[in-house]
């Protein structure tokens, strides 16, 4: 259950543009940006960063939100985890390879750029970081500095939204709830504290 009731989009008409972006983004409005909303300064700042999230310009739509997956599981976040799988799906990634991504690391529907940042993604997802100097070499036999930025711009921002969801056991809608179970329960996701 939610520990912070999120807000009808009626209460912050003037944060109407950005909840909009947020329903046209995931295709539907995320019960985080209705909290995030009390705080109307934060609100416009986290508009901005996940319009530039969103909008990677060397990463796929696809593998952007695997790694905001992977990075997500990394740290527990299960509302993430099921964002991060509904935003794969409406970005064109094969159910198959959505249901793969536990297995990156063998499996022959990831390449060896996907597995280098799926890498990263786990390893900088955890607490402490177990990031290394070799994950940047191998991240840098695929992807241009441009790209290893856009990589951890993604991780980083799954970060603040694992600790924000996490924290606020915030309640996960139905469309990434449905993904999740559909795709990922066979692999141990469970809904967590964000049940309704």
């Amino acid at each position: 259950m939610a520990r912070v009731k999120p807000l009808d989009p009626s209460e912050v008409p003037e944060l109407a543009h950005l909840l909009e972006a947020r329903r046209r983004g995931l295709g539907f409005l995320p019960n985080s940006a209705l909290t995030i909303a009390r705080w109307p300064e934060l609100a416009e700042a986290y508009g901005k960063l996940a319009d530039a999230i969103a909008s990677t310009r060397k990463l796929s739509p696809g593998l952007s939100s695997l790694i905001f997956l992977v990075a997500s599981n990394a740290a527990g976040c299960e509302y993430c985890v099921a964002h991060g799988a509904s935003k794969a799906i409406t970005k064109g990634v094969l159910e198959s390879k959505l249901e793969g991504v536990w297995e990156f690391e063998n499996s022959p529907l990831f390449d060896a750029a996907e597995r280098s940042a799926l890498r990263l993604a786990l390893a900088a997802g955890v607490t402490p970081s177990a990031v290394t100097d070799e994950h940047f070499d191998e991240l840098r036999l695929h992807f241009d500095d441009d790209a290893i930025v856009e990589i951890v711009g993604v991780i980083a921002f799954s970060g603040f939204m694992n600790r924000w969801n996490a924290t606020m056991g915030t309640t996960l809608e139905e469309q990434p709830r449905s993904v999740a179970e559909r795709l990922l329960a066979v692999r141990g996701w469970t809904i967590g504290p964000h049940d309704q």
